[in-house]
């Protein structure tokens, strides 16, 4: 079983318009309404690379049961913890061209920090590996993921981080298995514009990963692991819906370690089943479209 901690679930309400235009009045193509988060993205992509999924995180109000209700209907097994507040909404907005604009309420203020840190320590020794998906929700301690790290390694399990800030930090600085930022994330968490991406990946894996890819969308993304660097270049696709393609990523690699592969190996499974998503969105994938043979690596 694989865990996927991902505190801050949303309801992602999907447009589908020609072309966006600020400033202008839109009618919708197309309209979807979904659960949402990384976390999710994640499962979806875990369950069709033969894993089991097992999601946690917070659920509330109105929201939080349409989220348990098409968790249920997508059988996505999930542990979920109560609580007072409302979960968020994101809207994403789809262009003909398969360009996506984003919009992510940061969510809401959580007082059930105790409730969610003692399901993570009872679910993480069961678990084969765990995922660590997305921002932390107002009220929850920016070390939450950090401690979740620090559980992993105690107990001998590899552990996944995905998020931003200072949540980033204090994870990295716990030592995970896998750290998978993307541009503006690594760019934010090492202060500057970017220049030399593979010094920028070493730099971030000093801090505490075992292994760091920082992903840049279409483009190149850089590895830094413990024998070599490397860079990768995704398939060239079609392109219908990008969003959760990181997320489908960060569930190839894990699916990769899981069943015993090389760094490589792993990082190249990762990489096409993001370029996979990218016709779907939101982490659904069809196994047969997964080539990781079309992935370019360059050892660096």
């Amino acid at each position: 079983m694989v865990l996927v901690i991902c505190p801050n679930l949303a309801v992602d309400h999907t447009l589908r318009l020609e072309e966006l235009r600020l400033g202008r009045v839109h009618r919708t193509r197309d309209y979807a309404r979904r659960a949402g988060g990384k976390g999710v993205n994640v499962a979806r992509t875990l369950s069709a690379l033969g894993e089991e999924p097992l999601l946690c995180g917070l659920v509330g109000g109105g929201a939080g049961r349409f989220i348990e209700e098409e968790l249920a209907r997508e059988d996505i097994r999930a542990e979920l913890v109560p609580m007072q507040a409302e979960n968020r909404t994101c809207v994403i907005v789809l262009s003909r061209k398969g360009e996506a604009t984003v919009v992510n309420e940061t969510g809401p203020t959580v007082t059930e920090v105790e409730a969610l840190r003692g399901r993570v320590r009872s679910l993480i020794g069961e678990s084969q590996a765990v995922a660590l998906m997305g921002s932390l929700p107002p009220g929850l301690p920016e070390d939450l993921y950090a401690e979740a790290v620090s559980e992993c390694r105690r107990a001998d399990i590899p552990c996944l981080v995905d998020t931003a800030g200072p949540a980033l930090e204090t994870a990295l600085a716990a030592g995970p298995t896998y750290a998978k930022p993307n541009q503006v994330e690594a760019e934010a968490l090492l202060g500057r514009t970017v220049r030399d991406w593979p010094a920028a990946a070493q730099e971030i894996r000093e801090r505490g990963a075992n292994v760091v890819l920082i992903t840049r969308g279409a483009r190149t993304a850089f590895l830094s692991g413990p024998a070599f660097n490397a860079r990768l270049s995704p398939p060239v696709v079609p392109v219908v819906n990008p969003t959760g393609a990181g997320d489908a990523l960060a569930a190839g690699l894990l699916a990769g370690h899981l069943r015993g592969g090389s760094l490589r190996e792993v990082v190249v499974l990762g990489m096409a089943a993001a370029a996979a998503s990218v016709q779907y969105g939101y982490g659904r994938v069809r196994p047969a479209e997964i080539r990781p043979e079309l992935v370019g690596f360059e050892a660096l």
